[in-house]
């Protein structure tokens, strides 16, 4: 059995009581969802965010950078980013390259690790053979997100419309 997440967001409902809801809650959000789509008014919870500092584990407590940055959405939130993750997953990872494994079903990085030494043992055994490798550390990488370039490239790749939600997303927040 899955342990369900029942702390209050930001917004301070729990999304086991959406969950259980009667159908009249899932009208309203849609409507709610609907409205944001088409006209872009939404609640002000959409952009709302709380940003708790966790510690990271085995690090001594004190510095910044030992700390991991949660941020707890309203529920309705979390709802329009799984309706955009459903609509856009297959989209964007059709675009990304097969050299990119984060983030993917069935891929990993041992996945390219093992091609990484693989590539190594050919180029030890292989006469005039030069492999250049070139790895990044990913770990901070989505400190440096520049939200407005990550919409223009999906300007190329979404529908309009679902590019239109994912911006809900990404603009205007406030933590």
């Amino acid at each position: 059995n899955r342990k369900t997440f029942k702390i209050p967001v930001s917004d301070n409902i729990q999304a086991e009581l959406i969950k259980h809801s009667p159908q009249i809650v899932y009208t309203h959000i849609e409507h709610i969802l609907n409205t944001a789509a088409e006209t872009g008014e939404h609640p002000v919870e959409l952009k709302l965010g709380n940003l708790i500092p966790i510690p990271k584990p085995g690090k001594p407590k004190g510095p910044v950078k030992n700390l991991k940055p949660i941020i707890l959405r309203s529920v309705i939130r979390k709802i329009l980013a799984i309706i955009v993750i459903n609509r856009t997953f297959d989209t964007i990872r059709n675009d990304i390259k097969i050299t990119q494994a984060a983030y993917s079903p069935g891929r990993s990085t041992t996945e390219l690790v093992f091609t990484f030494k693989l590539l190594i043992e050919q180029a030890v055994c292989a006469e005039n053979l030069t492999i250049h490798l070139l790895l990044l550390d990913m770990s901070r990488v989505f400190d440096t997100i520049d939200r407005g370039i990550h919409l223009t490239d999906l300007k190329n790749i979404l529908e309009p419309d679902t590019l239109h939600l994912v911006s809900l997303l990404l603009t205007d927040v406030t933590l």
